[in-house]
């Protein structure tokens, strides 16, 4: 959540000796009056390195506003933001929010982000090959934001609203970007208007113990709204929590996307990234749907620290109907857990995947789902 996309790509290798002093670097004492919110902030350094950026680092905050006391039904807000700067002179700046109001009648959601960043990309399709990486630099800036009202019980309704202008500063030379093969090789403004229904029965929004998430979620991009291309995409999240043995979690999920239209590369369904299918990079196969599914064992280890086991399969195609068992791609991975606060179950993650001539590391704020 803390992350933007590009940010999520590459290692962020945070000074885990630091968090803990730094943590409470502003935070704030609860209020003496009972019925007033709590609020932290916590401050996290963040120190990386890949090739497309060499030095790389930055800052993240995120500020906890928890209920007042002997509010136990209330989930707790939060605001997150980050700052990174490369020696490059690559910038990626992102800042998010989400407000629970009383007894998680209202959940309201919104964000920015701004970022300058390489990736890469190999083409579109599930077979396409390593040779076929190119370099692209885009600069993107963007915003979203979401309501969700409960309807009954554990079912919210919801509406939400995004738009993001992306220019092209460089693309390879001779490559399909140059050549304008893909939708979206010039950039341009994508605008979505979208509806959701969510069944959310989770007993924590950070990092879920018991219950379950489902959420199928829609969204259409128009001209009539501002966008330069005209799409609908169609989505389903679902996850489930069970309790193993006296401290363990596990958390299992499945995810389904399809995409059709004047669909711009950079929103064809992808697998990879921080979240799904850790291991491969974000955008490394892509195409008009994507299925996958993934595992995760969570065990405390000492005080604040925490260790995960995860697998994970997945793959794009066409359409859901051309999806194929037997090429699916698969990952294994573990990870770290430090407890920036333990009552709340938030957590730094640092993560670990890799597949079939693939590997990533990942540090974020918040399990993967």
């Amino acid at each position: 959540m803390l992350a933007p996309t590009s940010v999520a790509r590459w290692a962020l290798l945070p000074l885990f000796p630091l968090v803990a002093p730094l943590a409470t670097l502003a935070a704030q004492a609860p209020a003496a009056d009972s019925a007033a919110p709590r609020v932290r902030t916590f401050a996290l350094p963040v120190v990386g390195y890949t090739p497309e950026t060499r030095l790389a680092g930055g800052l993240a905050l995120v500020r906890l506003v928890r209920p007042p006391a002997g509010d136990v039904a209330t989930r707790p807000s939060s605001v997150t933001g980050s700052a990174i700067l490369t020696q490059r002179g690559q910038l990626t700046t992102a800042v998010a929010a989400e407000r629970w109001t009383p007894a998680n009648r209202w959940r309201l959601a919104g964000g920015a982000r701004y970022a300058r960043f390489p990736y890469q990309l190999f083409g579109v399709g599930r077979d396409v090959p390593e040779s076929a990486e190119e370099a692209y630099t885009p600069r993107r800036w963007g915003a979203d934001a979401e309501v969700r009202r409960r309807v009954a019980g554990a079912l919210y309704l919801g509406a939400s609203g995004e738009f993001e202008r992306t220019t092209m500063l460089r693309v390879e030379e001779g490559g399909l970007l140059d050549r304008d093969a893909l939708v979206g090789s010039r950039g341009g403004n994508v605008a979505l208007l979208g509806a959701s229904a969510t069944w959310d029965s989770r007993d924590n929004v950070f990092a879920a113990a018991r219950g379950g998430y489902v959420q199928l979620a829609a969204a259409v991009a128009d001209g009539a709204l501002g966008s330069d291309f005209d799409f609908d995409r169609l989505a389903l999240d679902a996850r489930a929590y069970l309790r193993v043995g006296r401290a363990q979690v596990l958390a299992v999920q499945g995810v389904a996307a399809r995409v059709s239209g004047d669909v711009p590369f950079e929103r064809l369904a992808q697998i990879g990234g921080s979240s799904v299918m850790r291991g491969y990079l974000q955008g490394r196969y892509r195409d008009g749907a994507m299925a996958a599914a993934q595992a995760e064992l969570r065990t405390p280890l000492w005080r604040r620290l925490g260790a995960v086991a995860f697998a994970g399969a997945g793959d794009v195609a066409p359409t859901l109907g051309d999806l194929d068992a037997g090429s699916l791609k698969t990952v294994v991975g573990a990870g770290l857990r430090y407890a920036l606060s333990p009552a709340d179950r938030l957590n730094i993650r640092l993560d670990f995947g890799g597949g079939s001539g693939t590997s990533g590391t990942y540090v974020t704020v918040g399990e993967a789902f």
